[in-house]
């Protein structure tokens, strides 16, 4: 029996590690003594597809039939058969992914999109476009005089309210709600673009004492993505105080975990990973800054 595994990491048989839609260990391909092949999915997050058709468990496949893993369409004449007509000096049996695939560009495109629209609904949900300067002149209060030639005081009204502004700006309760980000400054050239060697998104909503969002997380160096649908709710948990006790699963790589989050400001919060389980490339203890 002939075996051939298929994936993202390197040491599968074919490696497709440009493909972020693979899988590190996305499925296996057996040729069987008797002639009989097989694909079997190994439990990827994008699926295994036979002429465009998902499969379940161990499925027979034929020569000619397509095999897409990803992104990309393997000709397996090339592995368990004759060489796949018109293919070049290096035989490899690999199609181009579709030119409609997700470059580094558009991952980009699609958090800063997800920023501004964020934003729009901060914006809107503080009221800031709704507010509009008084026209009107505040009251004159007992004892306070506009003569310019008297000097000037301030209402004991005015200095209560001014007092109770200031108390309530400086102490804010912890907000966790926003789109957080972390990157190294070190960089590494992916596909023709610059990129952070790593990096956490974080993407939160709050309602009360109750925390849910996702993380997107990148590592260069290994070539790494982790989170790749970071619209699944991947961070759930519970505020106290300004701390938040969060679970995480990861999206793409099976593993999970525990981490705490801290809020320092408006500005930062603190993430603290306290445990982890199985495959995934979450950083340890990193501080984030708001970006919107």
């Amino acid at each position: 029996m002939k075996t051939i595994t298929i994936g993202r990491n390197s040491d599968n048989t074919i490696a497709l590690q440009q493909d972020l839609k693979a899988s590190r260990y996305h499925c296996t391909v057996r040729q069987y003594d008797d002639g009989r092949i097989t694909v079997t999915d190994n439990g990827s997050t994008n699926g295994t597809f036979v002429n465009e058709q998902r499969i379940a468990g161990e499925t027979p496949i034929g020569l000619n039939d397509t095999l897409r893993v990803g992104e990309t369409n393997i000709d397996l004449r090339q592995y368990l058969g004759g060489p796949m007509p018109g293919a070049g000096g290096n035989g490899i049996g690999i199609m181009p992914p579709p030119s409609k695939g997700p470059s580094q560009g558009l991952i980009w495109g699609l958090v800063g999109g997800l920023v501004v629209v964020l934003a729009i609904v901060v914006l809107f949900a503080t009221g800031v476009f709704d507010k509009k300067e008084s026209k009107g002149k505040e009251p004159i209060a007992a004892g306070v005089t506009n003569d310019p030639n008297q000097p000037k005081t301030t209402s004991p009204v005015t200095q209560t309210a001014e007092v109770a502004k200031s108390q309530k700006e400086n102490v804010l309760p912890a907000n966790f709600e926003g789109t957080w980000s972390w990157q190294t400054k070190s960089t590494s050239w992916v596909d023709g673009e610059e990129v952070p060697d790593r990096m956490l998104l974080l993407a939160l909503t709050q309602k009360g004492n109750k925390i849910t969002g996702s993380y997107y997380s990148w590592d260069a160096v290994q070539e790494e993505l982790d989170g790749f649908e970071y619209e699944n709710n991947t961070v759930i948990g519970t505020v106290e105080g300004n701390q938040a006790t969060v679970t995480f699963k990861s999206a793409d790589m099976g593993g999970s975990g525990t981490a705490t989050i801290t809020w320092n400001s408006k500005s930062s919060i603190t993430w603290n990973r306290t445990s982890k389980k199985g495959d995934c490339i979450v950083p340890q203890n990193v501080t984030l800054k708001k970006i919107n």
